[in-house]
């Protein structure tokens, strides 16, 4: 099982990883919104995508609109983990369909907890 990490920030993406380790998934890291769907598609076994919602190109919002789109992957979880916190942000991405809506900087044992929680799976300490 895999996760896929789109975040321009390659220390982010770093820290999200290794926030994650304890759940033993391999992880998928892309540097913008663009082939999001593309590796979905190449990666079957994908159970869920964390966002940033500020990235070049394609932005995390975009992502989250054709991931909700895309018959295949319209009710896998997708976190936002980002660093927008303002009010409009976080509304819009719920209701576009973000799962969970986690606000940079973060604590790392609170992202394990919310998505080992998501996917029901115990993180392997």
């Amino acid at each position: 099982m895999k996760i896929l990490i789109a975040d321009d920030s390659s220390t982010s993406r770093q820290i999200i990883k290794k926030a994650l380790a304890p759940l033993n998934l391999e992880v998928l890291e892309l540097a913008d919104g663009t082939d999001v769907i593309p590796t979905l598609e190449a990666n079957p076994d994908t159970i869920l995508v964390a966002l940033d919602y500020n990235m070049p190109t394609i932005s995390g919002m975009t992502a989250l609109e054709a991931i909700r789109q895309h018959p295949r992957f319209k009710a896998m979880p997708v976190v936002m983990v980002t660093a927008s916190s303002d009010k409009e942000f976080v509304i819009r991405a719920i209701r576009t369909g973000a799962t969970q809506y986690i606000t940079k900087p973060f604590k790392e044992d609170l992202l394990l907890k919310r998505i080992s929680d998501l996917l029901q799976i115990d993180p392997q300490e």
